[in-house]
């Protein structure tokens, strides 16, 4: 799946909220579910999880610090928990 983080998902983005960061806000727009991003990881709980790649990960931390961030686009590929 490619994911495009825009500058309205960083505009309405929360520091530090799992599921309202621009990374969450940007996946929920792609699958139509409740998408979580944290840590190294995004998913929707009970159902799949995935390891972000690095480019997302540094994303999440700087916009989770105040620094300024700007619209980018990522792969994302959701695996199913067992």
């Amino acid at each position: 799946m490619h994911a495009v983080v825009t500058r309205e998902d960083i505009e309405k983005g929360l520091r530090g909220d799992a599921y309202h960061c621009p990374i969450a806000l940007s996946l929920k727009r792609l699958t139509g579910m409740d998408v979580y991003a944290l840590g190294f990881n995004a998913g929707v709980l009970g159902r799949w999880v995935t390891a972000l790649p690095l480019e997302a990960v540094n994303f999440m931390n700087r916009f989770d610090i105040g620094i300024n961030v700007e619209p980018f686009t990522f792969e994302y590929e959701p695996k199913q928990v067992r």
